[in-house]
């Protein structure tokens, strides 16, 4: 068993951690006991990785908005419990803050604890526990010893997801080479630290993520078949989940052709190629429209959050 707090392989299943002593929550040790040899007690990791500013905490918020409200609508039966007081503390403090208009804070600068929820009775996945992590967007902009400090979570994680907000990096570099190579640069970053760390060459699927879809609608030539799958929302789709995931796949192989052709990021492609088991694309709007400082313009109305989570279930 996996202690979510301090990351060490537990030899057997008592509680506290024999590592860091933390009391491990009851619900977590009674799902995850023997999951070794119960591959669907295994716990879905989500590791969440991005340039600061790049949207990474309003996406989670958002993510927990639709698993709260919009999910149990499409799924009959599914519910989503967490497993911490910390996690409810975040789940209904930024849910709150997003209806009402506001948007969440940023990630502090400190090493992450997992928010640990079990999602229920989702169709074609049954039964779920999840540990999301999310570390402040500078562990992954700079080349130092201070990427070990906060990389050591990802190790554990056979999915990561890389949000990425090409439109922030147009308004910033200008170009859509140059947006090839900061995309490069946060993949060569993170392939760094994963090395520096000792972890397992190959392990993990890259979920790339376009985040804040709702400006890319008319920007950087984005597929329009794209743009009409980001105009409906997920409770109209989700209750049909294999379709659902057919037309991901779909989009993935859209998305993937938009970032050879008009990004042209054939160099992180083969980076990711070399590095990762799989890639993958899809693309996101947490809000639906864009927020005016840290005041939503418009009521939320988030598009296809579930898609980089439906993604990290499938290659769990």
């Amino acid at each position: 068993m996996l202690c979510p707090f301090c990351l060490t392989n537990l030899d057997s299943d008592t509680n506290p951690c024999g590592s860091c002593q933390r009391q491990l929550p009851p619900e977590y040790v009674k799902w995850q006991s023997g999951w070794r040899k119960l591959t669907h007690h295994r716990p879905a990791i989500v590791s969440v990785i991005g340039f600061k500013g790049h949207g990474k905490t309003v996406y989670l918020a958002a993510l927990y908005y639709v698993l709260q409200n919009f999910a149990p609508r499409a799924w009959d039966s599914f519910y989503r419990q967490g497993l911490t007081m910390k996690t409810l503390q975040m789940l209904y403090e930024n849910v709150s803050l997003l209806k009402r208009g506001d948007l969440p804070e940023k990630t502090a600068q400190v090493f992450p604890e997992p928010n640990i929820d079990r999602l229920y009775k989702i169709p074609q996945f049954g039964d779920r526990t999840l540990l999301i992590y999310d570390p402040p967007g500078e562990a992954f902009d700079l080349v130092d010893d201070s990427l070990q400090r906060y990389a050591g979570f990802v190790k554990h994680s056979r999915s990561a997801l890389f949000l990425i907000s090409l439109t922030d990096m147009m308004d910033e570099f200008g170009s859509a080479e140059a947006v090839a190579d900061e995309m490069y640069r946060l993949l060569e970053c993170y392939n760094f630290g994963m090395t520096e760390i000792g972890a397992q060459h190959k392990f993990q699927h890259l979920i790339v993520v376009y985040t804040k879809a709702d400006r890319l609608l008319s920007e950087l030539g984005f597929p329009s078949e794209i743009t009409k799958y980001l105009e409906t929302s997920e409770v109209a789709t989700l209750h049909d989940l294999p379709k659902y995931i057919e037309r991901m796949q779909h989009n993935s192989r859209l998305l993937r052709k938009f970032t050879l052709e008009t990004l042209n990021a054939q160099g992180f492609i083969s980076n990711a190629a070399a590095h990762f088991v799989s890639t993958e694309f899809c693309a996101v709007s947490s809000l639906g429209s864009e927020p005016v400082g840290s005041k939503l313009s418009e009521r939320i109305a988030p598009r296809r959050v579930m898609d980089p989570l439906l993604w990290v279930l499938k290659k769990s």
